[in-house]
């Protein structure tokens, strides 16, 4: 068990729904871990504050209350710091989104007291993150970085109203995504791309949505990438191609399920490096970083091999 032990909590993350569960939260961290420094975020954005701070005073384990994007604002600030892997603090992440997709890919379920179990018990990793250059809303460009998924289509449609909807405080991630997604899909124009992946021969084609994914899941519990590692040195990028939406309605269920590997319709490719722009006049495509809308493309990605350590309740192979 850690030394010592900071929580930072997110009263924003999962469309506020913190709010509510952070008591049961706060009643499982102290039975299992005993004394512990908190520190309750008082406004949107502060995460990566708060846990640059707790690593600045030795803390060497950070448990974030938040949700994916929580985790983003983590590591976009600890990599910002300058400090060597050596020196980072691990972070642990306590979800409460309605999609709790990057804790699902380091082994994480059940309730309050499960979870904090598993991060007490759980193993630290050194995972990859990628590096994300795009456009802003003015055209400016910008650099983030992401720990789970970057998606491009369908995702940029629904991201802000999934994440602020208050439905998340209440129903089960699919029960938020689902209809949502379906709605948006009904009212989407399939928008021309050129994907290029490892300066391959580039992929040109009218899309649904591209992922680049360095965790499986994304969308609420969607296995998008299910052969995705977080630690492999590679990302999946996933391209689903456009069809027939009533075909694309009729296949959802199979992707969330991670059934769709073989669809003639989809496309899963490696890469270290891979640039993805709209094609033709008048073509856009937006950007949902971990959750987070942040602009559009042109976009271009980049590993960082071991550039982060998280706790997982397993070992990550």
């Amino acid at each position: 068990m850690p030394d010592s032990v900071a929580v930072v909590v997110d009263p924003h993350a999962g469309g506020g729904r913190t709010r509510s569960i952070w008591p049961l939260y706060e009643k499982a961290i102290r039975r299992r871990f005993g004394k512990v420094t908190v520190d309750v975020i008082g406004h949107s954005g502060g995460v990566g504050d708060s846990v640059v701070a707790a690593a600045g005073l030795d803390h060497d384990l950070v448990i974030i209350v938040g949700d994916t994007g929580s985790a983003n604002e983590a590591a976009e600030a600890l990599l910002a710091s300058g400090w060597t892997i050596a020196e980072l603090p691990t972070i642990a992440l306590l979800p409460v989104g309605a999609g709790a997709d990057f804790t699902r890919s380091l082994g994480y379920s059940g309730s309050a007291d499960a979870v904090v179990d598993a991060i007490a018990d759980g193993h630290d990793a050194v995972i990859d993150v990628i590096r994300v250059t795009f456009v802003d809303d003015s055209g400016a460009p910008r650099v983030r970085h992401m720990v789970n998924t970057a998606g491009m289509g369908l995702s940029s449609r629904i991201a802000r109203k999934a994440n602020a909807a208050r439905l998340n405080r209440m129903l089960s991630s699919h029960l938020v995504f689902f209809p949502k997604t379906i709605r948006a899909l009904i009212a989407f124009r399939f928008p021309r791309v050129r994907v290029t992946v490892n300066g391959h021969e580039p992929i040109g084609t009218k899309i649904a949505e591209i992922v680049i994914a360095n965790g499986r899941f994304y969308g609420g519990g969607m296995a998008i990438a299910p052969d995705a590692e977080l630690d492999d040195g590679e990302f999946d990028l996933v391209v689903i191609r456009a069809q027939s939406k009533w075909r694309l309605i009729d296949q959802i269920n199979r992707i969330y399920k991670g059934h769709h590997r073989n669809a003639p319709f989809v496309d899963i490719l490696k890469g270290t490096h891979a640039r993805v722009e709209p094609v033709g006049a008048g073509e856009t495509l937006g950007l949902v970083l971990d959750g987070i809308p942040v602009g559009g493309a042109p976009m271009q990605a980049e590993i960082l091999k071991a550039a982060f350590k998280i706790r997982a309740a397993a070992r990550i192979v």
